[in-house]
This record gives C-alpha cells, structure tokens and sequence, in this order.
C-alpha cells in the first residue's frame, strides 16, 4: 500500500436512492483511525463509490460533504447540482470525480444488434474485436420509429392521472428538493409531441396506462431513444447503446452550469457527442426537424451507428454478464477497463476531460 497511487473504499449505500449516509460517516471514520494514508493527503487519493440517484449531492436524509469532500468519486450522476437544480456541498466534481455506467441485464445485451459481429469475429479470429463500418444495413433496415420514449412524465412517478390537462397540473406541482425532475424536459417534449407523427412518446403516469409491449422490441425499431434524466441518472441511455437505438440527451443543471451533465467516461475517454444526439432545452420546439434532418442524413447516421458500434462495449461491465456473452466481448475494452484507463489519465498525466478549470468548491 505504500506505494499505491490510490485507495479504493470498499463502500456500498444500502440505503439506495437517497438514503441515510452513516455508512460513509463509519467507513471514512474506520479508514481515518486504522490505516496511516488518509490523514497525508485528508483522502485525496482515495476513491468511493456512490450510486445514490443525484450521486453525492446532498438530500432530506443527510450529506456525505465531510466524508469525501477532498475524495474521488465514482457515480453515476455527472451533474453539478442535486435535484434542486442549485449548487449544493458536495455533488460532482468533474476534476476529480469520474461518472461510470449502470450495470445492464444480461438478457438486454444478448439482443444487441452488435454482439453477433463480436460472435463472428471471435470465431474466426479468436477474440473479439469491436463491431465496425461492416455490418450489414439489415439491422438499420427495421428501424422506422423516428424517437422512442417510455416512462413518467412528472414527480412522483406512482401518482396516476386521467387526462393531459390533469397531466399538466401534475407537473406544475413544486415537491422543494425534486423541483427539477428531468429538468421538465419530460413534460416539454410529450406535450409538445405526444400525437407527432415518428414519435412513440409511452406515458406511465397516465391511466389508462400504455399497451403492454417490449421495451427491447420497441428500441430495436427506433432510430433514436429519448434519454432524459429522471431524480437523477438512469438506465435508459445505456440500455439504447446497447441495442444500436442513437440516444438523445437533453440534461443541464441550470442556466449557466459548466460542464453540462457529464456522461460515462465523458472527455477522458469518450465523445458522447459521436453516438449521441446533444441538445439545450431551447431546442426542444425544434425537435422532430432536427431528428428528420439527421435521419435522412445517410452519411450523418451511420457515423453516429459507427461510433455506437465501436463503443457500446466501454458500457458494459463484462464481468457481470454470464459466460456465453462475455467470451465474445473479451479483447474489446470494458467499463473496468475504462475506468482504469481513466484513473490513469488522471494519475500520470492530471487530464481533467470537460471539467479542465471548473470546480464545485472554492480552492484551499
């Protein structure tokens, strides 16, 4: 240990979501008393782990501020801000903290569109390789669902109603720490677009609720998946990645907040902007032009497959899935992989990717 660039503390929140933060207020006093690293360097070079749904910004159960506030933090949420939609203690820090992805079913990847060229590859060669410009136009071909959306609309999820008008007022509602659900992107989009001819918008706060279908089957046949934040982060976007479906991402904190909602492995490793669709919420009245635009933009389109293709695999943890799929994978980088690669872009070589000169708290 002492001559280890970083320490991982081997936390997990039990509590979820949003829950009490003891458990880092115990580790980070076990770790301060028993070992002789964290007082050198007040846990600068010691990494925790934090799934919570606005990562480690503060919320109504506790703050984790003092345990980690010097500490690297791997999360899910890449945002400046908590569910507030202000600046509050700890949150994320894009010089130090590091957004990694969710861990996806195993029986989401094994329909990827991408994973028998993974297969094909392996068997003749022997390892894998990623999925590239070869693949064949027949899984394209079947995509003619312009934008796919299915979820809530509105805070609190659970609270049904019976019409639009009911719908608006529901998302007029204030709930103080969770006034920024999705940023109203949700509303703005489904009110907007709901009867847009191309848009699949599947509102589960509505009853009747929508017809039971496939979540898979539907992403399958859509060129782009709408993937807004929700409390926090979510599957949604890794689940599009991974069956070829081009998310959309329309995420910022606030007005002025710099760097916008960072993604998994985003500006060390990845350009989200490559295999995504970026947008403001200014955009969002402009939305079905701007999606047909880059649809009938053959050679627009396939960059954005292309790069879907090559790093779909940076997403996954490939030790979570079970051996028939991840032999295929084994050769091409995972979100193990990526996350090492990172670390050590940071360690050896101080990259700070989209948050160079940004900070969360003034400099000591």
């Amino acid at each position: 240990p002492a001559s280890a660039d970083l320490f991982y503390v081997p936390t997990w929140d039990l509590h979820g979501s949003w829950g009490n933060p003891e458990l880092y207020l115990r580790a980070q006093r076990y770790v301060a008393t028993v070992f002789p690293f964290w007082n050198r360097s007040k846990g600068a070079d010691h990494i925790w782990t934090n799934t919570r749904d606005a990562g480690g910004c503060s919320n109504p159960w506790g703050t984790i501020w003092e345990q980690t506030r010097h500490s690297i933090l791997l999360t899910n949420w890449g945002g400046v801000t908590g569910l507030g939609g202000v600046p509050v203690e700890r949150c994320f820090d894009a010089t130090r903290d590091l957004v990694i992805p969710g861990v996806l079913k195993s029986k989401i990847v094994a329909k990827s569109p991408f994973l028998p060229y993974h297969r094909l590859i392996s068997d003749r060669f022997g390892a894998a390789r990623s999925a590239t410009a070869d693949m064949s136009n027949a899984i394209w071909s079947r995509r003619k669902t312009l934008i796919f959306f299915h979820g809530a609309i509105c805070w609190q999820t659970y609270d049904k109603v019976r019409s639009l008008a009911e719908l608006k007022r529901k998302c007029a509602r204030t709930h103080g720490f969770l006034d920024h659900y999705s940023f109203g992107i949700r509303w703005e989009v489904y009110r907007r677009f709901h009867a847009e001819p191309g848009f699949h918008l599947r509102a589960t706060d509505l009853i009747p609720p929508p017809p039971h279908v496939s979540l898979d089957t539907e992403m399958l046949r859509s060129i782009f998946c709408l993937c807004p934040s929700g409390t926090g982060w979510g599957m949604r976007v890794f689940h599009s990645v991974a069956l070829g479906c081009v998310p959309v991402i329309i995420q910022r904190d606030e007005k002025n907040a710099y760097p916008p909602v960072l993604q998994a492995f985003e500006g060390l490793l990845l350009d989200w902007s490559t295999f995504t669709v970026r947008l403001e919420a200014a955009d969002v009245p402009n939305l079905p032009s701007i999606l047909r635009k880059i649809a009938a933009n053959e050679t627009a389109l396939q960059e954005k497959r292309r790069a879907l293709a090559t790093e779909w695999t940076r997403l996954l943890w490939r030790e979570a899935l079970p051996d028939d799929i991840a032999k295929y994978l084994r050769g091409t980088p995972d979100a193990f992989d990526s996350l090492m690669q990172s670390l050590w872009l940071r360690t050896k070589h101080g990259l700070r990717g989209d948050g160079a000169g940004w900070r969360s708290e003034p400099s000591e």
